[in-house]
């Protein structure tokens, strides 16, 4: 066993000058250490991110080290300082934080400010002017808070800022789409005034104004784990950790007799990007209907045909244009990994002549980031990005299948950040979700 270096195993009491002081605080373990318990923290940066013009330099706090942008989370802590130049000059300095969402679709386009504000961080003293010329502070500081929603004026009701977005679909010739773009930009303005001489004389006042882009990315995370068991293992014992979604397949023959299916997830509803969504898909029926199924897979399986069902997870880009009906578009963006199960031990073996049979798959929908990226589900009034759980049914037309097409989907909600414990939740600068 390793002792840090400050312990002393001699039974004499030490001298006040043979003692060594602990070693300074550290996050990570050296060499002969190890973590005993961790609470999951965000890391905390300590850079700068420096932006330089002809009349100022601005530096913003609490960054990542060479950062392309600044980034901020829900009520993020917009801090630092600007250095003018020309300070005999300098009227006024004032700091905006803008933000906008634009979309376009084939019916038009629509801009819709979400956030302005001003701060005005420096004013000229008017009795200035009688006298010598007040000059400016070298250091220009700034303290603000992101705000956490807006106030949309066609709902007439206050919503969730969303996070910074860039969503082009115009460049993807594979998809027919009346969506075309869809952004949700922030950024810090920065404007300084000057007063114009001529001569000794003020004759007129000059602005001067430079925009700095940065990202929000609020942090949301459910509001309690996901069941991390099968069901066939965890519904008699924990049966309200699972949701059941039912639907019906119809046969073309109606002497074969219905297909149903029931989807079983996590009751919770609410995944975090970079997880997956655990599920089981239970078909049952006539002995007929199993058996056409049987045989629709089993071509896919030698080759002959694509899968005939799938589970995705779907997202829906949903936009109002101004003065125009709401455009719908849907992306697949993650394919399941299923396997088939063998019959459970307390299911019946089905009679030659008739009765009924069923089918089991477990599985997961991977929520990879390069995927799915890092926007979740949000809701911004007449933008929205909703996501769903897909089972479809769409067999081969070269199998002339006796079972129609067929779709079901259920809602859930994606979330940028796994579940932690509640104690340690930061309730001002996360959103939790439940649903």
């Amino acid at each position: 066993m390793h002792l840090p270096s400050y312990y002393s195993s001699s039974g004499a009491g030490p001298s006040s000058s043979s003692i060594l002081l602990p070693p300074s605080y550290t996050q990570r373990p050296n060499a002969l250490e190890e973590t005993i318990e961790n609470t999951p923290s965000e890391p905390s940066y300590s850079g700068s991110f420096v932006k330089r013009t002809k009349d100022a330099t601005i530096a913003i706090f609490n960054q990542e080290d060479d950062a392309s942008l600044p980034v901020y989370g829900a009520h993020g802590d917009i801090r630092g300082e600007i250095v003018p130049r020309r300070r005999e000059t300098v009227v006024s300095v004032d700091l905006k934080l803008e933000g906008s969402m634009s979309t376009m679709t084939t019916s038009g386009g629509r801009i819709v400010p979400i956030l302005r504000q001003t701060h005005s961080l420096y004013r000229r003293s008017p009795r200035s002017t009688r006298g010598p010329p007040e000059l400016c502070p070298s250091i220009v500081p700034f303290d603000l808070r992101m705000p956490l929603r807006f106030r949309h004026t066609e709902l007439g009701r206050e919503l969730h800022l969303p996070p910074t977005l860039r969503v082009s679909l115009r460049e993807d010739k594979n998809t027919k789409s009346d969506l075309l773009y869809a952004n949700v930009e922030y950024s810090l303005v920065l404007s300084i005034e000057h007063h114009v001489s001529l001569l000794g004389l003020k004759v007129a006042k000059s602005t001067e104004s430079f925009r700095i882009p940065f990202s929000y990315l609020p942090r949301t995370r459910p509001s309690s784990p996901a069941i991390d068991r099968p069901l066939r293992r965890s519904l008699k014992c924990q049966p309200n950790e699972w949701c059941q979604i039912s639907s019906r397949i119809q046969a073309l023959d109606p002497a074969m007799g219905a297909l149903d299916l029931d989807l079983f997830t996590p009751s919770i509803r609410v995944y975090p990007i970079g997880a997956s969504i655990r599920f089981h898909l239970h078909a049952y029926g006539t002995l007929l209907a199993i058996r056409e199924l049987h045989r629709l897979i089993t071509a896919w399986h030698a080759g002959l045909a694509p899968v005939p069902m799938k589970v995705t997870l779907m997202r829906q880009w949903a936009v109002t244009p101004s003065s125009a009906k709401r455009t719908v578009h849907n992306v697949e963006i993650s394919e399941a990994k299923s396997r088939p199960l063998p019959p459970s031990i307390d299911s019946e073996e089905p009679g030659m002549d008739g009765g009924t049979a069923t089918i089991d798959w477990d599985g997961e929908i991977p929520l990879e980031r390069a995927a799915v990226g890092e926007t979740g589900s949000f809701d911004a009034g007449h933008l929205l990005a909703e996501d769903y759980v897909s089972v479809s049914f769409q067999p081969d037309p070269s199998l002339a299948s006796k079972l129609s097409p067929h779709a079901f989907y259920y809602p859930i909600r994606l979330v940028s950040h796994p579940w932690i414990q509640s104690d340690v939740f930061d309730d001002d600068h996360e959103y939790l979700f439940s649903r």
